[in-house]
């Protein structure tokens, strides 16, 4: 191949020609795949599953922003501490003044003092 005579419309023709025999070959292995999944299931007789029926109406719960703070740090604490939820109990949760030392922080994180 000569390459001092390549021009814009050889380089256009060889680029179409490599993205046809790129999809082409993806609709091949797609016809393959769907054609193989149709005989297993005539070989196993199973049928694709069908979608689950919408499940029945459950009374609703009342939860508040509390719930979901209260469970993410509960498993954030068993996490800590290599546990599980079912060890532990949260009593209540207060917010620690910000304005602590990091020398205080530190020794409460040592301590497991949450």
């Amino acid at each position: 191949m000569d390459l001092t005579n390549f021009t814009i419309g050889k380089a256009l023709m060889v680029a179409v020609s490599g993205f046809l025999v790129v999809f082409l070959m993806l609709l091949i292995l797609w016809m393959l795949i769907v054609v193989t999944s149709k005989v297993i299931q005539k070989i196993t007789g199973k049928k694709t599953p069908e979608p689950a029926s919408a499940p029945a109406a459950q009374p609703a719960q009342i939860r508040t922003e509390n719930d979901d703070d209260l469970v993410l740090i509960t498993a954030a604490i068993a996490s800590y501490l290599s546990t599980s939820t079912d060890q532990l109990v949260v009593r209540s949760i207060r917010k620690v003044n910000d304005n602590q030392s990091a020398w205080k922080t530190a020794a409460r994180l040592q301590n497991h003092v949450l």
